[in-house]
């Protein structure tokens, strides 16, 4: 059975991410021959017949069995018509193309995701200073900023003060920011989810709250039963008033930040393609 992984990250690193290794030597560990695909550097040719064929690296791919959408950002119309071929050559691709679209913007995740477990949020351009004004009368300091298209962390602040907010809006001028109410954060829990159904979940900072696992689990699959997606990662915070809040649901989930359990989560992700495989009754026969 023929696997293959489409992800941005091989797009704009020029080799695949720690994760996507981590998926493929998971496929081979279980006698699959997989591949991790560029999607900007697909190709198709239509047959006279109609039939459509699907190439990569000069290999004709069409013949795939199964096709795992990981990272889309940069090439979302290339991610959207490789799913599309793929599908149409009779792939069970996951996740299916119309929902490729899903993952591309933080508020367009957060609408999908509706649910009480959200902290008071705004979405704003930094250059809105009227909007910037209000957002400040509604949200009390200390307040949580991060740009819409940051990932890992990357842009995270804490601001305190008017001042230091200023000084943020400079450095990210013309980008698209998220301000939130701070959460005085004691446990954040990482659940992954697997068909709507909770398949494992890692503490990823503050304590190990083990007496309360099962609620962190239970948000995640509330929030899963909303998402168009197939495989989903819920960043689920317990804050020091006992409150829960869902910090991000994410269809690609780094599960390489859990460093002691990614293969182990490798692994539950490709029995989890092997076994829509079995159920649909895809498997290919030549």
């Amino acid at each position: 059975m023929k696997l293959l992984i489409s992800s941005t990250d091989l797009t704009e690193r020029g080799h695949p991410s720690t994760g996507d290794l981590s998926l493929v030597r998971a496929a081979t560990s279980k006698g699959l021959e997989s591949k991790v695909v560029d999607p900007t550097g697909v190709t198709y040719c239509f047959e006279n017949n109609g039939e459509l064929r699907v190439f990569y690296d000069s290999e004709d791919v069409s013949k795939t069995d199964l096709v795992l959408f990981r990272r889309t950002r940069g090439a979302e119309l290339e991610s959207y018509q490789f799913a599309k071929a793929m599908e149409e050559t009779g792939a069970r691709v996951i996740d299916p193309a119309e929902s490729l679209i899903y993952p591309t913007s933080k508020l367009v995740t957060q609408i999908s995701r509706g649910t009480k477990y959200l902290p008071k949020t705004f979405f704003v351009n930094s250059t809105q200073e009227k909007e910037i004004q209000r957002i400040v009368e509604e949200l009390s300091f200390p307040m949580a900023v991060k740009p819409q298209q940051g990932t890992m962390g990357k842009g995270f602040a804490k601001i305190s003060s008017y001042s230091e907010l200023q000084s943020y809006l400079q450095k990210y001028r013309s980008a698209f920011l998220i301000v939130q109410e701070y959460l005085d954060i004691v446990t954040l829990k990482r659940i992954l989810l697997l068909g709507k159904k909770w398949a494992g979940s890692s503490f990823l900072m503050g304590t190990t709250d083990y007496d309360n696992s099962r609620k962190f689990e239970k948000i995640g699959e509330e929030v899963a039963q909303s998402s168009p997606t197939e495989i989903l990662g819920v960043d689920v915070a317990k804050t020091s008033n006992e409150r829960y809040f869902v910090l991000e649901a994410n269809r690609n989930p780094n599960f390489t930040r859990m460093t002691e359990g990614t293969e182990f989560y490798a692994s539950k992700i490709v029995d989890y393609l092997i076994s829509q495989k079995k159920s649909k009754g895809f498997w290919r026969i030549e």
